[in-house]
């Protein structure tokens, strides 16, 4: 199940388009405890400009560095289908810069993020990661509980046998 949404791009802008955080913890453990209230979910995927991709969504992203129409700190990231998912937020990063990592709400997002002018004659992107919630797959194996079915079935054979009963006197 993909969630419906529009097929236009977001752009995202840095110093133009609004941050939900900020800051200069360069350490992914601190930032992740930092922005955890927040974001409410999972990390699903990580892009990195060397072209690796990491996290459990990472079959159904693409990520595209240093486009020539917007700027050579630039990215777009791209859902692609597969899985389930609710994105919420994009964290870029870079080590160098200060801040040095920004958090943008993308809720509802399935289509392209453009992201330009980020660290600017300072850095470069280190990577871009998207955070959200995951939908759970039922179980493959599951078998339903008889139990109410049984009590059900049950509670319909007395009643039919108490109207049958009712009936012949």
């Amino acid at each position: 199940m993909v969630l419906s949404a529009s097929a236009v791009p977001m752009l995202i802008t840095a110093g133009v388009t609004p941050t939900v955080m900020q800051g200069d913890n360069n350490s992914q453990a601190q930032i992740n405890a930092l922005i955890a209230p927040i974001v409410g979910g999972d990390f699903l995927y990580k892009g990195v400009p060397n072209g690796t991709e990491e996290g459990s969504f990472k079959e159904s992203y693409s990520t595209l560095w240093n486009l020539s129409d917007l700027t050579p700190e630039s990215f777009a990231i791209r859902y692609d289908g597969g899985f389930s998912f609710t994105p919420s937020y994009l964290l870029v990063k870079d080590g160098n810069a200060s801040p040095n990592w920004y958090l943008y709400d993308v809720q509802g997002w399935n289509f392209t993020i453009y992201g330009r002018g980020f660290f600017p004659n300072q850095g470069s992107i280190s990577h871009v990661s998207v955070y959200g919630r995951t939908c759970p797959k039922p179980p493959e194996n599951q078998v339903p509980d008889g139990g109410a079915t049984a009590t059900l079935l049950g509670l319909a054979c007395a009643g039919m046998a108490i109207a049958k009963r009712r009936t012949r006197s």
